[in-house]
């Protein structure tokens, strides 16, 4: 990848990110946080990427061989997943 294309996908990532904690910070007071649940998001184009909702097993963690290679891909789910719960 070349410099110019890791630059914006890094910083498109970080802009994920930004909004998916506050999001996260919005939705705190939801049930699916309240029993101290975790919402786990793993973003990674060298390693993995996958996310699981608070609560939930790793063997059921949102993932696959598109958005392992995608961490935005793998931030935009979660974000999603995260606004629907308004």
């Amino acid at each position: 990848m070349n410099t110019r294309k890791a630059t914006q996908e890094a910083n498109r990532c970080f802009e994920l990110a930004d909004r998916l904690v506050r999001a996260v910070d919005r939705a705190q007071h939801m049930p699916v946080f309240s029993a101290g649940g975790f919402l786990v998001v793993a973003a990674s184009q060298f390693y993995g990427s996958y996310w699981q909702k608070p609560g939930e097993v790793r063997s059921e963690a949102k993932r696959g061989t598109a958005l392992a290679s995608s961490p935005h891909l793998i931030l935009s789910e979660a974000l999603r997943w995260v606004n629907g719960l308004r």
